[in-house]
């Protein structure tokens, strides 16, 4: 039997239709409603915290009465700071009071070389009630002037440093074992320096010698080409000798063609015919 059909069922057995059984459902859950809402409760103790609501334990919630809220907060703080009235700047108290001789409620200062506070900068208000005197609210976030025994705006370590400062003198010089090598400045040593200087001159010579050598064989060079140069002009003059002896030997030749040959005989021959 589902759970539809037991809930049709009624008392003595009968068994009701389907807009009974709604009415009838509808009256049952507000009944189960009304009894939740006024009667059905659960111990705290029972109920387990979850990962996003947790149920404060009585101490906790006794200490979240005791804080103000952040409306009280500000309404006090407003009220306090209505009151205050700015006076300056002040080296120490002995300063402040002279040039504030009759302070008044709310008055508020800084002192800043004070040694009763460590010559740090500090926060002081007036305070008429029951004290009558200055009181100190504290230490700036920015600290006072430091010296070589108090920490200020820097340490006193750092103070004293900074005193001695004005005695140093920087050299005039500095030792080569101060300086770090890099890939682009390297130290030479004495013996490295000869070694050098060395080679450099060894190198210097033979260049001269190099430079002798062939300043000698320029000359030889130059000599023999002027050697060569007369040998040609003599064999040019040689050629042209020739050539004349050979026109000269032509043209004897020519002439020789020319010529009667006579013996002795016929010559006197010829001679006697015409002295006769």
């Amino acid at each position: 039997m589902t759970d539809k059909e037991l809930m049709m069922r009624v008392a003595n057995g009968k068994l009701i239709d389907e807009v009974a059984y709604e009415l009838l459902v509808k009256e049952l859950t507000a009944v189960i409603k009304t009894k939740a809402d006024s009667e059905h409760t659960h111990n705290a103790d029972v109920i387990t915290d979850g990962t996003t609501k947790k149920i404060p334990t009585i101490a906790k919630q006794t200490e979240w009465d005791k804080k103000v809220t952040t409306e009280q907060l500000n309404a006090a703080v407003n009220a306090f700071a209505s009151g205050l009235a700015w006076k300056g700047v002040h080296t120490t108290l002995a300063a402040l009071k002279s040039a504030i001789p009759e302070p008044k409620e709310g008055y508020f200062v800084i002192v800043t070389q004070e040694p009763t506070y460590q010559n740090k900068n500090t926060l002081l208000i007036y305070e008429t009630e029951t004290v009558n005197a200055w009181q100190t609210v504290g230490e700036l976030i920015m600290p006072g002037k430091a010296t070589q025994s108090a920490d200020g705006l820097m340490s006193k370590e750092d103070k004293k440093k900074l005193d001695g400062l004005q005695n140093y003198e920087h050299p005039a010089s500095h030792p080569a074992t101060m300086i770090t090598e890099d890939d682009n400045h390297k130290f030479v040593t004495a013996t490295e320096k000869t070694n050098i200087a060395t080679a450099l001159s060894t190198a210097n010579a033979a260049k001269e010698a190099a430079t002798t050598a062939d300043g000698k064989a320029v000359a030889a060079q130059e000599t023999a080409n002027t050697a060569k140069s007369t040998a040609d002009n003599a064999l040019s003059k040689a050629n042209t000798n020739e050539q004349s002896i050979n026109t000269a030997n032509t043209k004897i030749a020519e002439l020789e063609g020319k010529f009667v040959y006579l013996s002795t005989e016929e010559a006197q021959a010829i001679i006697n015919k015409y002295k006769a």
